[in-house]
């Protein structure tokens, strides 16, 4: 059997996973069907020019997500699974068009939600961000395992007892409290701390614990489409608000009578900037006035840089005002998708009702770990591990920018995050910057979809904290043609 595929050893991304993902396109495709073998891992790798190990290691991969299947002392062989998404894909299809004259009996809530206009505002949805993830050389594998071993060791007959517990396994609660307190500033007790499976659920279930239809909400904008959404979905009515470089201006909805405000004050999505102190002080009296809720979402707050970080607007805040949302993706996904919110004592009889009639059972075993990595600071450590890593490559990618494009290239004197938000000047986007910085392995993302209005046409997003800093610099040298 032969595999004409191409594998491009100067990537960064490993070849084992280069090819796991060749055999995976041909096999959802259907030029490998079910049943067929596959050659010897030697075979392979010998035709291939690659290490063994690495055929070894595409081949696990690709049994870890069923796509292949071993049998002890015979050939590794395509599985069903590709066959079986193929047909299920034609078969909706087919129903699609058999019923489009007879559309399914739904519920006005769902009909108004299949018609409503998603944002793609988000980096969950582009493969350029890594889909808002952390680079997965930079996760701490073996302190996870070893942690999720012994969790699994230790656990006892009793502590996988089946009563519910709504707001998340109450160990893990008091370990997220703690933490949010010493890293973030936050003023709040284990009661307070309610778990989801990430931030996005959090921010579906304040919605709807707060929001009725026609309610005034005063959003980012640009912002992050995933919280427009989700907001939307409730009928509210939303008040977008310009962002500068200290942050959403409040100056511009003091007088606004708005219901709640979904600000991200440690890391602005999608420009990185950071809400000033002034700013949080005036947001946190505009609530007070206007007995308005504010929903801080930190989701991607733990990497600042330049600045020391403020003060969450929770730890500030005196009269129960504020909802804390946080996530632990940016820093562990997919070790673990969980996210939290930290809501005010008044709110969580009624966060418990709403989540006992959705869910009332998490994966124990995870909660149990989760918990295990943050009391023993393994999660800290991580951060400060990771944060200079980080740190460095952005700064040799401005570095490099400007010192290329100077005045023509614009980046916040703040920001925070995993990717920088610069704004280029005309004659470079007449020259073709985003095509050449495509074919230099720098993709240039537009942050028009984070715009409700007035985008910022010339503004982009680079991530950088997926590669060394020599090699950031070394792609950026060549844009240098644009330069002249």
């Amino acid at each position: 059997m032969e595999f004409p595929l191409t594998l491009d050893k100067d990537n960064q991304e490993p070849l084992f996973i280069q090819l796991s993902k060749a055999l995976k396109e041909r096999i959802i495709a259907g030029t490998l069907p079910a049943g067929a073998p596959l050659p010897p891992t030697r075979e392979l790798a010998n035709s291939l020019g690659i290490a063994r190990g690495t055929v070894v290691k595409a081949y696990e991969d690709l049994i870890a997500q069923g796509y292949l299947e071993s049998i002890t002392g015979s050939s590794t062989f395509v599985s069903k699974r590709g066959q079986f998404e193929r047909n299920f894909q034609t078969d909706i299809v087919q129903k699609r068009s058999a019923a489009q004259s007879a559309p399914p009996r739904i519920s006005s809530d769902a009909a108004k939600l299949m018609q409503m206009s998603l944002s793609t505002g988000l980096a969950g949805n582009l493969k350029d961000l890594n889909y808002g993830a952390p680079p997965s050389d930079e996760l701490p594998m073996n302190q996870w395992k070893e942690i999720l071993t012994k969790q699994y060791r230790q656990l006892l007959p009793h502590h996988f007892d089946a009563a519910p517990e709504t707001l998340g396994q109450y160990k893990l609660r008091v370990e997220i409290a703690s933490y949010l307190a010493r890293t973030k500033g936050l003023n709040c007790q284990p009661e307070q701390v309610i778990v989801f499976q990430g931030s996005q659920q959090a921010l579906t279930y304040i919605a709807k614990v707060l929001i009725d239809p026609g309610d005034r909400v005063i959003v980012e904008n640009p912002g992050y489409g995933g919280a427009r959404d989700s907001l939307s979905d409730r009928g509210a009515t939303l008040v977008p608000i310009d962002i500068d470089n200290d942050g959403i201006q409040v100056d511009l909805f003091e007088s606004e009578a708005a219901k709640l405000a979904y600000v991200t004050p440690s890391y602005h999505d999608p420009t990185g900037t950071i809400l000033s102190l002034e700013r949080r002080k005036k947001l946190l009296d505009w609530a007070k006035r206007k007995d308005s809720y504010i929903i801080e979402d930190a989701w991607d707050s733990d990497f600042s840089y330049l600045n020391p970080p403020l003060p969450a607007l929770q730890g500030m805040d005196d009269n129960e005002r504020v909802i804390y949302v946080y996530s632990f993706w940016k820093l562990l996904y997919p070790l673990t998708t969980a996210g939290c919110a930290v809501v005010p004592p008044s709110l969580v009889p009624v966060f418990e009702r709403v989540k006992f009639l959705s869910e009332r059972q998490f994966p124990i075993l995870e909660h149990y770990a989760l918990a295990e990595f943050l009391r023993t600071g393994a999660l800290a450590l991580h951060v400060k591990k990771t944060k200079p890593h980080y740190e460095k490559r952005r700064k040799a990618l401005t570095g490099a920018l400007f010192t290329l494009f100077k005045t023509e290239i614009e980046v916040p004197r703040q920001s925070a995050g995993l990717h920088l938000c610069i704004r280029i000047s005309q004659r470079l986007m007449d020259r073709g910057l985003v095509s050449a910085a495509a074919d230099a392995g720098l993709p240039l993302t537009s942050t028009v979809p984070y715009y409700v209005s007035g985008a910022e046409l010339n503004q982009f997003l680079i991530p950088f904290a997926g590669l060394p800093a020599e090699e950031l610099e070394r792609r950026v040298s060549l844009l240098s043609p644009l330069a002249q």
